[in-house]
């Protein structure tokens, strides 16, 4: 699994006085933050600059933009304006650094160092960009990658002979990053053109044509994956049944459902948007895939749904931008913040947003309560969240807000504060954490008591658990579902890193979701979600 560190200056929003700083890898990544604050400008990044990865990800382009010539740059299409995609707050040239963090060598049985770090630097008049390479932690010489740098087979980097580095690492993650699916906000199936796409997703009668081949046309995988859609699409919105076929013209869909015929106007918007980016995720199958938006048009009790059966077509992550701070902190498996500042907009881990309480207000909670969401609460991190919806899910409790606090962030003294600020959004908050405890009666820590004591004080309802950690209640059967045989329930108050062999906590959410309610009877964590 690869993991890639980028760091963005001065493109849009972003400066090189706050950079944009974060990680893609396998699974779903959140950005949450208001409007125009830059979450959208992210996901765009990879659709802009997807012509330079496209150039880039074939060894004798990479090894030529090395040199002192520098390489041609080219934009996305919708980039009629060079200028428009370089910050307006200063005249810096748009600097871009990737990092590979657990690359690999194409063939492990030869020595060569393997470059996993990468600095593109890209002018704003219309020049060549710069490529500068990075060895351990050291920029290789132009003149070592110079007149003399050619190729050995498909990866190596050579000078005058001697294997200086091995490639095979950047050239598989820019062509990682050139394939990708982005998905704006707009989407429509109909009325717009017959040949238009909107990003990289057809719609109109495009889009309908080539439903079409896909669902009845030769290609056997293309029809299995037409059913998929279906399938899914039926599952999630609870029908019994579900057609989705072209009309004669091409100028909509027909939908058998329940053995009832509609055209897709007629089942309105949040239906239409399901099909239409279900439908483009399942023929591009991209490596990433990127959507903007992502409620759009969806009630809350869908969005969650709607986020999982779109990942599923996606190779590696998916990448998405919401307002829904719930939605995200639920799902994702790794969540930044983006507010605006002074000198650019602000990217955080969610964990280190310094005023989540801020953050839950300008994302307008009351709006969530509308829409059934009546209780917020406080769990140690992001992982926690996953867990304790699937537990939830088993409660028939589904309408609660989760704020991560990020662990020793937030449980420990002084943060009585911020416990203030979140009671000013709302009453009703209750909190559950680890104990931590090595053995039982075991004291608390003193960080964890005094947490415990704020809550108290402000009437916080605090669920400290009363093992070790939240999988110290997951059943043997449970884990050996859902990670393997070889995996046995941990004792109460022992650590998840001494298990024999351990399971990254990352899985977590996989056991509990093949738990029983019956499973944490008698419990105090069960007592504790069955109160809330």
């Amino acid at each position: 699994v690869m993991q890639i560190d980028i760091t963005i200056k001065n493109y849009r929003c972003f400066t090189d006085s706050e950079p944009a700083r974060f990680s893609i890898k396998d699974g779903l990544i959140g950005f949450i933050g208001i409007n125009n604050s830059g979450k959208s400008t992210l996901l765009k990044f990879f659709y802009e600059l997807r012509p330079v990865f496209n150039a880039l990800k074939v060894l004798n382009p990479l090894v030529v933009a090395s040199r002192p010539g520098g390489f041609t740059v080219e934009f996305a299409p919708n980039v009629t304006d060079r200028a428009e995609v370089f910050s307006n707050l200063n005249s810096n040239p748009m600097e871009l650094e990737f990092e590979i963090i657990n690359g690999a060598s194409a063939d492990q049985g030869i020595e060569v160092p393997l470059l996993k770090c990468m600095r593109i630097t890209i002018p704003r008049e219309p020049a060549p960009g710069r490529l500068g390479l990075h060895l351990n932690g050291f920029a290789l010489e132009p003149i070592e990658v110079g007149q003399s740098a050619g190729q050995d087979g498909e990866r190596f980097l050579t000078t005058d002979g001697p294997r200086v580095a091995d490639l095979s690492a950047m050239l598989t993650m820019f062509e990682f990053l050139s394939q990708t699916t982005y998905i704006g906000s707009f989407r429509n199936a109909i009325n717009i053109g017959t040949n238009q796409n909107y990003f990289d997703i057809q719609t109109g009668q495009a889009f309908i044509t080539a439903w079409g081949r896909f669902k009845s046309g030769d290609i056997r995988s293309q029809n299995q994956a037409a059913l998929e859609v279906e399938r899914l699409v039926t599952r999630i919105f609870g029908f019994d049944e579900l057609q989705i076929n072209p009309t004669p013209d091409n100028q909509t869909l027909q939908l058998v459902v329940d053995r009832k015929s509609y055209r897709l106007a007629e089942l309105g918007s949040g239906l239409a948007h399901f099909i239409i980016v279900l439908v483009n995720a399942a023929i591009l199958r991209p490596s990433i895939l990127l959507i903007d938006e992502l409620e759009l048009s969806l009630h809350p009790t869908l969005q969650r749904e709607f986020l999982l059966a779109l990942a599923s077509f996606a190779s590696s992550a998916t990448l998405f931008a919401t307002h829904n701070v719930g939605l995200a902190t639920a799902v994702a498996d790794d969540v930044y913040t983006i507010v605006k500042g002074e000198e650019g907009s602000v990217v955080r881990p969610y964990e280190e947003t310094p005023r989540l309480s801020q953050l839950l207000g300008e994302l307008s909670y009351s709006s969530y309560r509308q829409s059934g969401f009546d209780r917020v609460l406080l769990v140690e991190g992001a992982s926690d969240v996953k867990v304790l919806q699937e537990l939830l899910i088993k409660y028939g409790k589904e309408n609660i807000m989760f704020l991560p606090l990020g662990g020793s962030q937030l449980i420990g003294p002084d943060r009585e504060t911020q416990l203030e600020e979140i009671l000013r959004i709302t009453t009703n908050v209750s909190a559950l954490i680890d104990s931590e405890r090595p053995e039982a009666d075991a004291p608390l820590e003193s960080r964890i008591q005094a947490f415990v004591d704020s809550c108290e004080r402000l009437d916080i309802q605090c669920c400290v658990l009363d093992r070790r950690a939240i999988e110290n209640y997951f059943p043997d059967a449970a884990i050996k579902a859902a990670i393997s045989s070889k995996h046995v329930a941990l004792d109460p108050y022992q650590k998840l890193s001494n298990a024999n062999p351990p399971w990254e906590k990352g899985s977590n959410w996989r056991i509990a979701r093949e738990m029983s309610k019956q499973d944490l009877e008698n419990t105090d964590l069960g007592n504790f979600l069955e109160a809330l």
